[in-house]
Parts: structure tokens; C-alpha cells; sequence
């Protein structure tokens, strides 16, 4: 709000929708948004107290109900773990024109518990596939280019987003990675250099993964 363009875009109304399970950070996330108060007309802010599947499950449950499509939309997901974001829920919720999505992708965690039988659950619903026989015949120190690959080619194929980029957050005790993507309809051309032609996976972590702040417009 303290950008300098702001002011033009007084007639464009901007929606931010913040997703938290845990009650006492729940309660901190509210309390530091009071901080901007009081906002602008045109900008609304909703704290959400709740898993981030049921919460954008009811968001698109709703639309459909009005049938009414998602505003454009850049979502950050950094989920703790591996559930709770299947492939199936990202594919529905931001088949639009002009949605991007950003993700932290855990690779580490994954690499380390891969074949384990607690985990395939929610790594099968994560990448959309159970098909993880060229990952896990690869030695480990090899398998983590090969999960961030799977989960881009997920995203292309299940999710259909055209663009899937992959990059890496380094830090002392290790890598996270990063996915950054973008629909069908978008095209290199119409971005700017920073959001690296749309999708991208990080921590791996997936700009594709629009991993840039929590915001939805719904």
C-alpha cells in the first residue's frame, strides 16, 4: 500500500486472504494485520482459521455455486509436510487465466521418507501420481532433481499450467526448493523478468510456486 503506483489502481479492488490451522498463530497473524488499520476502501483482509484444503475447497465450492471464476490470483502455499495440498485441489482451484502459484516443495523431508508407508498417502496426493519408480530406484543423493521435476511435469500435465520454473533457497543447515507456475493462458512475454516467465519450483521451491506472499482473490 506504500508502493508509489498504488494510487492508480484506486478503482481495482485488492483481496488478501491469509490461511492459518494453529490457533495461537492464528491469533498473532490477526494481530499483526490490525497493524494496517485503518485500510483503504479498496483493499479487504480475511484471516482464516483452518486447514488450507477445507478452506479453499468451501472458496471453490462457493464459486461454483454462483457460478463465478476466480479473480486473478497469485497464491503463496507453504505447507508444513506433505498433505494437505493435493495436485487435485491446486488443478481446480486455480484453473483460471490468470493465476499463479507459488510453492515451497519440501524435497528434503521427501527424499528422506520417500518409500516410507506413513507417507505415501500424502505424497501420492501431493504430486497427483503413485508413480514414483524412476525417483526410487535413483540413489538418494540423486533423487531430489528427479522429485522436483516429477512435481513440475505434475503440475504441466494434472494441473495444466503452462509454465513451471524450479529454484532453490539455500540456507546453513541445508536447501529448500521452490516452485513458481502459471496457467495455460499466460505467456512469458506478458511478465517481467522477476516472475521468471511464471512458474517456478522452489525448496525445492516452485515459482510456479508463487510462494510471494499469501494472496487470493476470491
Amino acid at each position: 500500500m506504500d508502493h508509489k503506483v498504488f494510487p492508480r489502481y484506486s478503482r481495482c479492488e485488492f483481496i488478501f486472504h491469509f490461511i492459518e490451522k494453529d490457533t495461537s498463530r492464528h491469533h498473532r497473524l490477526r494481530t499483526e494485520l490490525r497493524q494496517f488499520d485503518p485500510l483503504p476502501s479498496n483493499v479487504k483482509v480475511s484471516p482464516h482459521h483452518g486447514e488450507f484444503q477445507d478452506v479453499i475447497e468451501g472458496v471453490s465450492e462457493s464459486l461454483d455455486s454462483r457460478n463465478r471464476r476466480l479473480a486473478p490470483t497469485l497464491a503463496f502455499v507453504d505447507p508444513f509436510g506433505v498433505s494437505g495440498v493435493p495436485m487435485e485441489l491446486i488443478s481446480k482451484f486455480l484453473d483460471s487465466r490468470k493465476c499463479e502459484l507459488f510453492l515451497i516443495l519440501m524435497v528434503d523431508h521427501l527424499n528422506r521418507f520417500l518409500s516410507a508407508e506413513h507417507m505415501r498417502g500424502g505424497r501420492d496426493s501431493l504430486f497427483g501420481t503413485s508413480d514414483f519408480s524412476e525417483v526410487e530406484a535413483a540413489p538418494a543423493g540423486e533423487r531430489i532433481p528427479l522429485l522436483v521435476d516429477l512435481y513440475k511435469q505434475q503440475l504441466c500435465d494434472v494441473a495444466k499450467f503452462q509454465y513451471a520454473l524450479d529454484f532453490e533457497m539455500r540456507r546453513a543447515s541445508g536447501t529448500v526448493p521452490t516452485t513458481w507456475s502459471t496457467p495455460p493462458a499466460a505467456s512469458p512475454e506478458s511478465r517481467s523478468s522477476k516472475t521468471l516467465c511464471g512458474r517456478v519450483e522452489v525448496a525445492s521451491q516452485v515459482w510456479c510456486n508463487g510462494g510471494v506472499g499469501r494472496r487470493f482473490g476470491w
